[in-house]
């Protein structure tokens, strides 16, 4: 067992213990005025959850059912003891009521979130935030598991459909690399980086969320992962992809043409390109006298290239102990 998680968890508790606590009007004054919501206020509901002057009546028995916070609480605590409204306890939260509201429709409604691509990035993360605040442990689950699917960890699931199917319309991936920092889900950082890294400058500087670190790493696993190509344009470093060499298999071919490839490679530089989307060489591009062979040459040698950058992402990231994909996955790197 990790006593290191064990005791964080416990500490997290008692916080969300105290902080439940502080959210309870236990005052024999305390104001009932708050707006029902229409779509949760259910006459059989049995205790009155307050989020924003906006009331939700619903079951004490399907909270604790999913929250060991909330079932916490209503064992070890009289919520409400001193508020009510139509004989249910009232507890007042300090969350918003656009989180709780679409809190409880994952919990009621199975059917909601099922296609977490139509949920979009900023309700995953509300979700992702109210499920670790209230310890709702399989929600967790659901919501990590398909930002491993927009943000994966092999280049095969990368390039899948599963994958292009899954990315919603409004994607912003500066919301990936927030979330994984809020909520230390380091799997998701190097693609998350990755993609962001592409949005050009305005876009880092200027926009997604308001957390202050986001663009800073941005920038930095940019001017890493631009320099690393940088450096492979220039000396091959092993990478056909990159070297001039002659058609052995024609005598009318010249062979992969070096501006063309000079071409590719300032692409691959200016990230211009989905780098680990695949391409297969077209005559287009070296010419109609290349051979077939060369082609076939060249898109190995840039796949090679791929996978060689995809397996170099986690160290772009500059975190220590994370340099590799295998220590990203590692449960006790990443404590």
């Amino acid at each position: 067992m990790d006593h290191t998680k064990s005791l964080k968890r416990r500490r997290e508790a008692d916080g969300l213990e105290r902080d439940f606590e502080e959210g309870v009007d236990t005052s024999a004054d305390a104001a009932l005025e708050f707006t029902r919501n229409d779509e949760f206020w259910l006459k059989d509901g049995t205790i009155v959850l307050v989020c924003a002057a906006v009331g939700f009546r619903v079951h004490q028995s399907v909270l604790s059912m999913h929250s060991t916070v909330f079932r916490d609480m209503f064992e070890h605590s009289s919520p409400g003891r001193d508020e009510h409204f139509e004989e249910c306890a009232v507890v007042r939260l300090h969350d918003s009521a656009d989180d709780m509201h679409h809190l409880l429709k994952t919990l009621y409604f199975r059917s909601y979130g099922q296609d977490k691509s139509k949920l979009g990035l900023p309700r995953l993360t509300s979700l992702l935030r109210m499920a670790r605040k209230y310890f709702i442990e399989e929600l967790q689950a659901e919501l990590i598991k398909h930002l491993t699917v927009l943000f994966p960890s092999t280049l095969e699931k990368y390039r899948s459909p599963e994958r292009d199917e899954a990315v919603p319309g409004d994607f912003d991936p500066m919301l990936g690399v927030a979330i994984s920092e809020e909520f230390d889900v380091p799997t998701i950082l190097p693609v998350a980086l990755y993609l962001s890294s592409r949005l050009g400058l305005p876009a880092i500087l200027d926009g997604g969320p308001p957390h202050a670190s986001v663009p800073r790493a941005i920038l930095l696993f940019r001017e890493e992962l631009m320099g690393r190509i940088a450096d492979d344009g220039e000396d091959g470093d092993g990478h056909s992809f990159f070297a001039r060499f002659p058609c052995r298999k024609s005598s009318t071919c010249p062979g992969l043409k070096q501006t063309a490839m000079n071409l590719e490679w300032r692409r691959y530089r200016r990230l211009e390109i989905h780098i680990f989307k695949m391409r297969p060489a077209t005559e287009a591009c070296f010419g109609a006298d290349t051979c077939k062979h060369c082609l076939a040459t060249w898109t190995k040698g840039e796949m090679a290239y791929q996978d060689a950058l995809w397996k170099n992402l986690p160290s772009c990231c500059q975190r220590p102990s994370m340099y590799t994909w295998d220590a990203l996955m590692d449960p006790v790197t990443t404590v």
